[in-house]
């Protein structure tokens, strides 16, 4: 009797053990995301890093010699670093006082500053040898990302009321403001969250970079938006997978907004040398998902032609993740919640 009933036991326990074996494949099955990645050690374990004590900054910019850090509580200051993390000061743009709340960015090109508050263009901030403001775009001018290539010449991504979609678009300030080039990003859904996404501008090659957050693109084109190629993520959502509804508002107007949580395919673009760095959240059918929770993913991709070359982790910062990040001269400066963060990376 004891035998038959150890047995039945075992019996047991062999079928639970091999429902949730089999439940648990299925579920790993049901969550692939269609695509590998290839995986080479492209950070170095060597870390600098500074405690900045709160987590409201932001990468206004970086150039060869400096990292310029924005604060959304402190607009009209920017805290500037030498990219060893040393020689910390406070530029002050006390000059423009009257953009108390705006949030200054600093331009990948030049030294010029602008500042934007609910994607309105403000005065321009120059720092050459000294602070001046000057007004150099208008303050009607709507943006959401905005490139200075020269003193008097802007590629913006902004909304086309004629088209009722995002554009990308070249501007030339002067007496009067002339749109040289508008060019259409092309629309899936709606024209405006389907094709939103960030841009990333290599100044060396003069080269603009349009990366969508919810497909699987990401475009180069000329200083004079002419497209030179469109390339592909290695994710395979090539269409956007969102979902849109219209809310009417008490002041009469009507609000565009998700109706349900959309699925990013592309969160951050930076570019350097001969590669564009794309940070992706979805994870690859091929990573271990603990090494994947405690890391940030960084694809690479060949800046000729857009081809995928590699990806590497960037781990977590005392358990906080990468929440943006520029890439320049072979290192990669990140913000990881309150921490700011110099790592080497290879080419």
């Amino acid at each position: 009797m004891a035998k038959k009933m150890i047995s039945i036991t075992v019996s047991l326990t062999i079928g639970v053990l091999t429902v949730m074996f089999l439940f648990k494949h299925s579920q790993r099955k049901e969550f692939k995301n269609g695509f590998s990645r290839k995986f080479r050690s492209g950070i170095f374990p060597r870390r600098r890093f500074i405690d900045l004590k709160v987590n409201s900054y932001h990468i206004g910019g970086v150039d060869k010699h400096f990292i310029y850090l924005g604060n959304i509580t402190t607009p009209l200051f920017l805290t500037k670093f030498a990219l060893d993390l040393g020689n910390q000061s406070q530029i002050s743009l006390a000059a423009a006082a009257r953009l108390k709340k705006t949030a200054f960015k600093y331009s990948p090109s030049a030294s010029i500053f602008f500042a934007g508050q609910n994607s309105v263009c403000l005065p321009q901030v120059w720092l050459p040898q000294y602070l001046r403001v000057q007004t150099a775009l208008p303050d009607s001018l709507n943006f959401d990302y905005c490139i200075a290539i020269s003193a008097s010449t802007y590629l913006l991504k902004t909304y086309s009321t004629e088209l009722g979609q995002n554009v990308l678009e070249r501007i030339q300030v002067g007496k009067q403001n002339m749109t040289q080039r508008m060019v259409p990003l092309v629309k899936q859904v709606d024209g405006i969250f389907c094709t939103d996404g960030s841009v990333a501008y290599h100044s060396p090659k003069s080269l603009l970079f349009y990366m969508y957050y919810y497909r699987n693109e990401f475009i180069c084109a000329d200083t004079s938006l002419n497209i030179i190629y469109k390339a592909n993520t290695i994710d395979t959502i090539s269409r956007a997978q969102i979902s849109i509804a219209k809310v009417d508002l008490p002041t009469g107007e009507r609000l565009t907004t998700f109706s349900a949580p959309p699925r990013q395919v592309n969160s951050k673009i930076s570019v350097w040398d001969n590669s564009i760095y794309i940070v992706s959240p979805k994870m690859a059918d091929n990573e271990d998902q603990a090494i994947f929770n405690r890391s940030t993913v960084m694809d690479v991709y060949a800046i000729e032609n857009g081809k995928y070359k590699y990806s590497f982790y960037v781990p977590d910062l005392n358990k906080k993740k990468l929440k943006d990040f520029r890439v320049i001269n072979g290192l990669l400066i990140g913000l990881y919640g309150n921490f700011l963060a110099v790592d080497k990376v290879q080419p």
